[in-house]
């Protein structure tokens, strides 16, 4: 075991000499720890002061604000839902059922479900002439 008098004798040295002893300061990198946070914490403080005080400055119009002095609105309509399933209700109504097109001319719808039938059975044939660029 070294003597304490012997410890204060190196450590005397070593100060004479201006070097730091070997042992490390708890109390010392506390401090220096708690002085970075610190400084660390006022820095993003004053960052985000600074960036409130130039968005003020510099305000940019936001899409509510656009949208406004356009004089129509984003939003949702009252009962859009409800007019969508209407909408999508006659579009299936239309792919479902038989109709005329034009009696005259002969022209008629079918349900698409048969149409899929038929055209496969006859290997997509039509009987209208297809273009050169299309190939069935």
């Amino acid at each position: 075991m070294i003597d304490p008098a012997t410890k204060v004798d190196q450590a005397v040295e070593l100060q004479e000499l201006k070097h730091e002893p070997d042992a490390t300061s708890v109390r010392g990198v506390s401090l220096a720890g708690l002085a970075l946070v610190t400084l660390i914490a006022i820095g993003l403080g004053s960052s985000a002061v600074a960036v409130r005080q130039l968005s003020g400055v510099w305000s940019h119009v936001g899409a509510d604000d656009a949208w406004k002095h356009q004089g129509t609105d984003p939003g949702v309509v009252p009962h859009q839902a409800y007019e969508r399933l209407q909408i999508q209700a006659s579009e299936k109504k239309l792919l479902e059922q038989y109709r005329w097109h034009d009696k005259a001319q002969g022209t008629a719808s079918i349900p698409i479900d048969r149409a899929i039938e038929l055209m496969s059975q006859r290997k997509l044939q039509t009987n209208w002439p297809v273009s050169d660029e299309v190939s069935p």
